[in-house]
């Protein structure tokens, strides 16, 4: 048909020279099954490749439900074929090749045809061409990669209902598929704060926080004013509803915003849920954020899945950052707002250093930003040191709870009998109103928590009387709040104060928020259970209610959480009076569960499997991830003997580790995928539980007994830190210090992996323990301790003698580049202060310590680097690359000046694809830099690289106006050049909507604004393609400029507007006198064929409109407006065009088919229904293979159309194609049951009628 996707064509080009391949030989009177072996060989391959073809084309790009179906989702594989897919996409290039490969042999055949003697023998050598076989295979390859294409798809489709039974079935398939291509996303992060948001904004109420959206600072922010700030800091008191504020700007941010070029990312960071939002877990999450904000899969995130899918590894800080800065791109701007910022931050000063990372991380991120897409952050937090010191400079917006919010929150709930039990006593009593609602305004403080808190304490009164007196005798402050809230608590029923109490522990001192369920099952658990008993299962609303309004539960994540973050602080500073064995308890109660006959099984051996074990046992994944380390926090002596019966228990053991180690990313196999063996003695010494680890010890417990992935209690307690155990199994003989687990990784690697020198020393002070060991990637413990930054732990290995200072991992990086690339100066610093470390080493890649040193932008390490007389400040990569290169590309001024200080620095070297270090600024949008180097002499201002692009032409590409403006004030810069494909910087400003650049390029005289490029494509053509309406406007205004100029294939830019939808454009070409509304192109299509054939209906309708148009005009394969309609599936399209006289409904293009069999093929049952419903349709016409509609929908499985049409008196149901082929015969091979049973049902259909191949 046609190439709905772009490639279209060429698969059609390769199945029909397939067909003819077999055919010709036939033709010559020779029998394939005589054929050389080899010669057999190869046509399987061929028909195996056209099989894939075929379906490919039939299933997917040729199919609108596929097209529909994805046509407001990314998708990577339209992103490959697609018409917007780059010319020469790999698998283009593959089909292209192959179809040429194919035309050749053809030919060869038709040659060695021609005489009189005709055999095997004069053939094969036709079949021997070696590039052919080498294009089919490689095609075949690409081929194979389309499924995982479909894998990567980030996409949410949703099932299109009431379709016949065979395509219900295809679709399921697709939607399988669909839900397989979650993997992506779901590696990415797994953190999401869309409940949250809900659950927060759902908590507003109505009016409140209209002051701060009110603000002109607040406009000045969301609405990105010239000069105005891009980062506001929005600190408050505990309990001033900076949350809530959160949520309502966000929401303003998303009525405010409703188009696809602004992107809106959030946080809400979480005292209780601190290890798992993690810098890099948070960097992720806001990464899967703008992924799913974008039309398209981004090619950086499946480059980074491909890289870190499965593996070892994960991303680094690094690679999340880089994937970020990429990220925002697409977007003209990109809000991240992050609340509670301070809840991210702890006490520990070494912890904060650490956590403040990701604060730098978001304001480096905002600095580093493009004109495209840059950042603009909101944070909320309490006052904080830390962040108020990093945030100096920045403008602040304090947030408080409003009196006028207040008192209107507060007259709402006093009349609300839902909640307050005084309200109908009080409705009507406006004095008693004023004075509750005056009193507490006045005892607010600036925040909200605080009358809500005081309205919970009057709502346990038992009078009006009692209400009046307890108004009298409020609480000054939050503690004095709380103390009285946990009076009450205490005064009620003993069975009510015991479960609320537990309840609080529980939530106070768990180590992640818990969901309502999880809550409920640990409280249901008593010491001695074997299994849960559900009638013991608290009741969900009673919970709550008892706990004197401390505790609140989301109502969509249904996490049960204390009302407050303050009520948390509370809790922690009185946790001796209230909750002083919570540990223990909780451990006791995680180990009891664990301890279930459920788990006695042991693991589960399928991803199934486990997911019904944690729906069925839902506190399961908190106690296997936890219970260590309550019982390291508490008394571990009073755990010890219930750990002990626990832990001694093989099988259970395997059950608990099964989801302690399961990972947060839930790929295919996972469950599987997890190390299996492990024994008591590997979990003791992974949580540090010391006197639980001797006791298993003094039971003969087989001290170093190995996981399935080798590795031994000791490497388990090295990688965490846990000195004490590691000294307890080395004081033992059975204990082997250096054994290598399955990746070559020792513990004393583990140890220095993780930072831990206490540990490492005592490895080191062993005479049976290699200091020197590689793993299985090269990398030694020096290598470790270098990429991980660990100071001590290098200077302690670099003490000794039989350490190689400059050792190589497998891609041939030492201590020193990983140093360098890390920015670790102080062991970059060491390294170099040894006289057996090469300053200048290369990688396999031809990367040096100086190379990685700038690409990463740090400074000191450059520095030190080019301090030195035996480091080249230049040296070329094996892409041709220089340190200057990297640095003019990642935007780092600093060391870029640092190089073009020196003279042995090339300013204008190119790499292998022709790019100087101008030419990366330019692309990557650093002003800086770029102003850097065009200060020189000996930088050419217009170089090309082998693409032709210049300097310019990126920076008009990729919308750095200001670059721009720097280049084309320069006399040696031609705004006009050409690359290699005919663009100038005015076409590629056109093509990607850069205005201000269109307009800065237009004001000159130099700039030919109607120029073409090779596929002769002018900028207005551009535009008009990709529906940028203000270019558009910008060059229909000049003189200069053809408004109808034709491309090297005849398309104009009203027939690119009418194909891609763009009704502004085209409605402002067809009110011009000069633009020929029904212009054909070299195929012979027009605009309204255009038009209908992507179904935008809107411009068919301003095309006939018109009287120059003809409504069914056929281009050069003979199809019409109506045929392309038809066969897209846009039925109001087609109505249109039949109710017109001068539609032909029954036309047949130049194969014979006709709209009908079209809408078959399709299976477009409405169209279907209205062409039947016409006199003047041949409902069984044949086309030129003597198919009709039937014999189509039948082979495609439509069932509703096939049904249809064997209703009707003019169908014959039989019929035969000059293939001797069936309707029934086409629908048996292809497994369409339904149809086959429906067609024999009937007497005038042949059961075994034979084709003429028998």
């Amino acid at each position: 048909m046609a190439e709905p996707f772009g490639v279209g064509a060429g698969i059609v080009g390769v199945l029909g020279l397939t067909i003819q391949i077999a055919q010709v030989v036939i033709q010559f009177g020779l029998d394939w099954k005589d054929a050389p072996t080899d010669v057999k060989s190869f046509m399987s391959e061929l028909q195996s490749l056209k099989t894939v073809l075929s379906e490919t084309n039939t299933n997917l790009l040729c199919n609108p439900d596929f097209k529909e179906a994805f046509e407001n989702h990314p998708s990577i594989l339209l992103s490959e074929l697609g018409p917007n897919a780059p010319a020469a996409t790999e698998t283009k290039l593959s089909i292209e090749s192959c179809k040429g490969e194919l035309e050749k042999l053809l030919d060869e055949l038709k040659k060695r045809g021609k005489g009189h003697r005709i055999g095997w023998d004069r053939l094969k050598g036709a079949f021997h061409i070696k590039r052919t076989r080498n294009s089919i295979d490689k095609l075949h390859r690409q081929c194979q990669l389309f499924n995982n294409m479909v894998s990567i798809d980030a996409t949410t489709l949703v099932l299109i209902t009431q379709r016949e039974i065979r395509q219900a079935r295809r679709e399921q398939k697709e939607w399988h598929n669909t839900e397989q291509n979650q993997k992506a996303l779901t590696w990415l992060s797994n953190l999401s704060f869309e409940q949250k948001q809900r659950d927060i904004l759902s908590k507003r109420h109505p009016g409140t926080g209209q002051w701060l959206l009110n603000l002109d600072r607040f406009k000045a922010w969301r609405d990105g004013h010239p000069n105005e700030p891009s980062t506001l800091w929005c600190p408050g008191i505990p309990g001033a509803g900076k949350s809530v504020m959160t949520s309502i700007i966000i929401e303003n941010l998303q009525q405010a915003f409703t188009e696809e070029d602004v992107s809106i990312s959030y946080i809400y960071c979480d005292y209780k849920d601190r290890k798992n939002q993690t810098t890099v877990n948070l960097l992720s999450s806001l990464a899967k954020q703008l992924v799913l904000q974008q039309r398209d899969m981004p090619r950086e995130v499946i480059d980074l899945y491909t890289r870190y899918g499965k593996g070892q590894s994960s991303p680094s800080l690094e690679d999340y950052s880089m994937l970020l800065s990429s990220l925002s791109n697409p977007f003209r701007r990109s809000f991240i707002l992050v609340d509670a910022l301070d809840e991210h931050f702890i006490n520990d000063d070494e912890e904060n250093t650490m956590r403040l990372t990701f604060l730098d991380e978001l304001l480096n991120l905002q600095q580093l930003g493009n004109s495209s897409g840059a950042y603009t952050l909101l944070f909320t937090s309490r006052e904080n040191h830390v962040i108020q010191r990093r945030l100096t400079g920045y403008v602040r917006l304090d947030i408080r709870a409003a009196n006028p919010d207040i008192e209107s929150y507060l007259r709402s709930r006093v009349r609300d009998p839902t909640r307050f039990t005084f309200a109908e006593k009080v409705r009507d009593d406006n004095n008693l109103v004023d004075l509750i609602v005056g009193r507490l305004v006045e005892k607010a403080q600036g925040m909200f928590l605080i009358p809500r808190l005081y309205l919970d304490r009057l709502d346990c009164q038992t009078s009006v009387r009692n209400l009046r007196r307890a108004l009298e005798s409020l609480p000054t402050n939050l503690d004095q709040i709380y103390d009285e809230a946990m009076a009450r608590i205490q005064g009620q029923v003993q069975e009510h104060s015991e479960l609320a109490l537990s309840a609080l522990s529980w939530i106070s001192n768990a180590l992640r928020p818990l969901r309502l369920d999880e809550l409920q099952h640990a409280l249901a658990v008593r010491l001695g259970d074997h299994n849960l008993d559900k009638e013991a299962l608290e009741d969900e609303v009673l919970i709550v209610s008892i706990s004197a309004g401390l505790l609140t539960v989301d109502a969509e994540s249904r996490t049960i959480r204390l009302v407050h973050f303050t009520v948390e602080e509370y809790f922690k500073k009185m946790k001796q009076k209230w909750f002083p064995d919570a540990d223990s308890r909780i451990a006791e109660t995680c180990i009891t569960y664990l301890s279930f006959d459920a788990f006695g099984n042991g693991r589960c051996i399928s991803d199934q499997e486990l997911k019904f074990r944690l729906q069925e046992n839902c506190f399961f994944d908190y106690a296997a991830r936890n219970w260590g380390f309550h019982a390291c926090r508490a008394d571990e002596h009073a755990i010890e003997d219930l750990a002990l019966v626990f832990l001694s228990n093989d099988h259970k053991v395997s059950s608990s580790s099964q989801i302690m180690l399961m990972p947060e990313y839930h790929y295919g196999g996972y469950s599987q995928d997890i190390p299996d063996q492990v024994f008591g003695v590997h979990l003791t010494a992974y949580f540090g539980l010391m006197g639980i680890s001797k006791r298993l010890l003094e039971a003969k417990t087989v001290v170093d007994s190995k996981d399935s992935y080798g590795r031994t209690p000791l490497s388990w307690a090295a990688e965490k830190g846990h000195e004490a155990i590691a000294t307890l199994l080395l004081s033992r003989g059975d204990v082997a210090a250096d054994s290598q687990d399955n990746y070559g990784r020792t513990a004393l690697l583990w140890a220095v992996w993780g930072g831990y020198k206490a540990i490492a020393t005592l490895l080191l002070s062993r005479s049976d323990v290699a200091a020197d060991s590689q793993d299985q990637d090269g990398r030694t413990p020096l290598l470790w301790a270098a990429w991980g930054g660990h100071d001590a732990i290098v200077t302690l290995l670099l003490s000794r003698g039989d350490i190689a200072a400059d050792c190589q991992d497998e891609i041939g990086r030492t201590p020193l580049s990983w140093a360098a690339e890390k920015g670790h100066e102080a062991i970059a610093t060491l390294l170099l202060s040894r006289s057996d470390v090469a300053a200048d080493s290369q990688d396999q890649y031809g990367r040096t310590p100086l190379s990685l040193a700038a690409e990463k932008g740090h400074e000191g390490i450059a520095t030190l680097l080019l301090s030195r007389g035996d480091v080249a400040a230049d040296s070329q990569d094996k892409d041709g690359r220089t340190a200057l290169s990297w640095a003019a590309r990642e935007g780092h001024e600093a060391i870029a000046t640092l190089l073009l200080s020196r003279g042995d620095v090339a300013a204008d070297s190119q790499d292998k694809d022709g790019r100087t270090a101008l030419s990366w600024a330019a692309r990557e949008g650093h002003e800086a830099i770029a102003t850097l180097l065009l200060s020189r002499g000996d930088v050419a201002a217009d170089s090309q690289d082998q693409d032709g692009r210049t300097p310019l032409s990126w920076a008009a590409r990729e919308g750095h106006e200001a670059i721009a403006t720097l280049l084309l004030s320069r006399s040696d810069v031609a705004a006009d050049s050409q690359d290699q494909d005919g663009r100038t910087p005015l076409s590629w400003a056109a093509r990607e909507g850069h205005e201000a650049i269109a307009t800065l390029l237009l004001s000159r005289s130099d700039v030919a604004a109607d120029s073409q490029d090779q596929d002769g494509r002018t900028p207005l053509s551009w535009a008009a393609r990709e529906g940028h309406e203000a270019i558009a406007t910008l060059l229909l205004s000049r003189g200069d400029v053809a408004a109808d100029s034709q491309d090297h294939f005849g398309r104009t830019p009203l027939s690119w507007a009418a194909r891609e939808g763009h009704k502004a454009i085209a409605t402002r070409l067809l009110s011009r006198g000069n633009v020929a509304a029904d212009s054909q192109g070299k195929d012979g299509r027009t605009p309204l064929s255009r038009a209908a054939e992507n179904g935008h209906e809107a411009i068919a309708t301003l095309l006939l409109s018109r009287g120059d148009v003809a409504a069914d005009s056929q281009d050069k394969y003979g199809r019409t407006a109506l045929l392309w309609a038809a066969w897209g599936g846009y039925k109001a399209i087609v109505t249109l065009l039949l109710s017109r006289s001068d539609v032909a409904a029954d036309s047949q293009d130049r194969d014979g088919r006709t709209p009908l069999l079209w809408a078959a093929w399709g299976g477009h049952d409405a169209i279907v229904t209205l062409l039947l419903s016409r006199g003047d349709i041949a409902a069984d016409s044949q086309d030129q293979d003597g198919r009709t509609p039937l014999s189509w929908a039948a082979e495609k499985g439509h069932e509703a159309i096939v049904t249809l049409l064997v209703s009707r008196g003019d169908v014959v149901a039989d019929s035969q194609d000059h293939f001797g082929r069936t309707p029934l015969s086409l629908a048996a091979r292809e497994g369409h049951e339904a149809i086959v049973t429906l067609l024999l049902s009937r007497g005038d259909v042949a059961a075994d009628s034979q084709d003429k191949d028998g």
